[in-house]
């Protein structure tokens, strides 16, 4: 197939599908050359909700190609992770395009997430660390006690000022050992608060690491 004839086919497939197009055959096939190329190219529409002209038409190499999509899916995690941020309750002092910057080589890494250096901070640029997802069993497990107990405060009508990641993750870091709940203490009690009159804040949790030796580890974040 000549580059005039597949040209020929995508327009009237453009028109068909509802796109706005005024370009000829003698415009449109010099941007339908890289399709001849080996690896083959490919000519896309950079904003499909306006007209197809010239300036909204790409003509990419293969390498090119691989490139944009690598861009677009960038740009889209950056959209999605941006809003995922409001959950720090601080204020966000980041735009879409800073966290497209910071994750554009990390594309490939399909579960990622963002934490704070300084969870009393702002949400910037340099308070922001990128981490992948890689969660162990051990890590599941202390997910699951710290929603049980989450859901035991909101019943009580409190305000948590933390999320379920965040207190997992501080359970995971002071070393907090699973035990059997025929055989210990309650997780109510294992996991408390030091002072009722205060904000529920995770420096004012203690937790009861183990039974074994009654020591109590008061958060520090």
């Amino acid at each position: 197939m000549n580059i005039r004839t597949r040209a020929a086919q995508i327009r009237s497939r453009w028109l068909r599908t509802g796109f706005q197009c005024k370009l000829s055959l003698d415009e449109l096939e010099p941007l339908f050359s890289v399709y001849a190329e080996s690896p083959r190219g490919k000519l896309v529409i950079i904003d499909k909700t306006k007209a197809i002209t010239l300036k909204n038409l790409l003509s990419l190499s293969a390498d090119e190609y691989n490139i944009y999509k690598l861009d677009i899916k960038a740009r889209n995690q950056a959209t999605l992770l941006h809003t995922t941020l409001s959950r720090f309750n601080q204020p966000v002092l980041v735009s879409i395009d800073d966290i497209y910057q910071i994750i554009r080589d990390k594309v490939d890494i399909k579960k990622k997430y963002f934490i704070l250096k300084n969870e009393n901070s702002p949400v910037t640029i340099k308070n922001l660390i990128l981490s992948p997802v890689t969660r162990t069993e051990y890590y599941l497990k202390l997910k699951k006690n710290a929603d049980q107990k989450m859901i035991f405060w909101r019943k009580k009508g409190l305000e948590l000022k933390f999320t379920l990641t965040q207190l997992t993750e501080q359970m995971e870091s002071v070393g907090y050992r699973m035990i059997s709940s025929k055989k210990g203490v309650p997780i109510r009690d294992r996991i408390r608060i030091i002072d009722n009159e205060e904000s529920l804040t995770l420096n004012n949790i203690e937790i009861l690491v183990s039974i074994d030796d009654e020591s109590r580890v008061r958060l520090s974040v």
